[in-house]
């Protein structure tokens, strides 16, 4: 499967390059600080968007240990996709003493306003307009195919100076929603008023689950929770996340006796392959969208005592190994079971 990006405007020009170079708005050439948020929100005040996901991609603690392990231009293009941001972040790493902090903000903004919203020097919206002074193009920006150029890719196998993609999906969303059969799209579940949410919005995601449920009889120990409604597996997205069901015999969750993980696992391609350098999906245990209940049964552990949690991990170190920056699961549900 070919890596998925199509969103366009009118124009036809493509809104994100693959990933292979970075974003021109058509507005580098005028006054730099009209690539800030700040200048977005000075007319649009009911906008806050530094509260959403996106405005993380690039100060992320997990991306920044992940880009000083492989530094590439390929991240970059993602994680601060403005040609402008990609040129700052050169300048830093150069030590180069002429970066204001004007610069430095644009940089941590990661994916901004005008990273979705500009191409051309113009707006990208729902339909052809004129509002103030913005010309506003038609886009697909309100629709699942949008949302597709960032999060239906696969793994870039590197080159020299060049970038390649596989075969095997790195992030598989989009087309795990095409096969949910889920009308819903997108941004009708992860969209409100310009803010984002997902699994890092911990108050949202832990309202996605409910009905948790334990039972023991002699032998066997019983544990039941319901899912809501989505349209994509679980976990989704970036690699090396998962959700587990742990029993331990403390409730520091340090001695883990038993454990059922939803996650994906990758491997590299074999030597002998022609995408030697790229890797490939080997175990995929992550929930299907269908799947909106879950029950478990074990053998009951015969010592005392026992506790059990639901968890999502944002890294899962039996994934990924350790991180210097591992954030703390997000316990979704924490119970003595006797």
């Amino acid at each position: 499967m070919l890596p998925f990006f199509i969103g366009h405007c009118n124009q036809n020009q493509p809104v994100f390059p693959n990933g292979l170079e970075p974003v021109a708005t058509g507005w580098e050439t005028k006054n730099p600080n009209l690539l800030l948020n700040s200048s977005c929100i000075s007319c649009h005040k009911d906008i806050k968007p530094h509260e959403d996901r996106h405005s993380y991609s690039w100060k992320s603690d997990l991306f920044q240990e992940a880009l000083k392990i492989e530094n590439r231009e390929w991240c970059v293009h993602c994680h601060a996709p403005l040609s402008k941001q990609k040129e700052i972040y050169y300048r830093k790493i150069k030590n180069e003493n002429n970066i204001s902090q004007s610069d430095l903000h644009l940089l941590n903004e990661g994916i901004n306003c005008v990273s979705c919203h500009v191409r051309n020097g113009k707006i990208l919206g729902y339909q052809k307009r004129t509002i103030g002074n913005h010309e506003v193009v038609e886009s697909n920006i309100g629709k699942p195919e949008f949302c597709a150029n960032c999060h239906q890719f696969n793994f870039p196998i590197f080159k020299d100076d060049k970038i390649i993609y596989s075969n095997h999906p790195m992030q598989n969303t989009y087309e795990e929603w095409k096969s949910s059969g889920i009308e819903d799209s997108c941004q009708s579940c992860h969209y409100s008023n310009h803010k984002l949410v997902g699994p890092n919005n911990r108050e949202w995601f832990s309202d996605q689950f409910y009905d948790f449920a334990i039972d023991t009889s002699e032998e066997e120990l019983s544990l039941t929770f319901k899912m809501t409604t989505r349209g994509h597996n679980l976990p989704s997205g970036d690699l090396f996340r998962s959700l587990v069901l742990e029993i331990s015999k403390d409730s520091k969750f340090q001695s883990i006796i038993i454990s059922k993980r939803w996650s994906r696992k990758y491997e590299l391609m074999e030597k002998n392959s022609k995408e030697s350098f790229g890797k490939k999906l080997s175990i995929d245990t992550s929930l299907l969208a269908s799947k909106k209940k879950i029950q478990l049964i074990f053998d009951k552990p015969f010592i005392s005592p026992i506790f059990v949690r639901l968890a999502y991990y944002y890294h899962d170190p039996v994934l990924a190994g350790k991180s210097n920056v591992n954030p703390s699961p997000l316990v979704l549900f924490k119970q003595k079971i006797y």
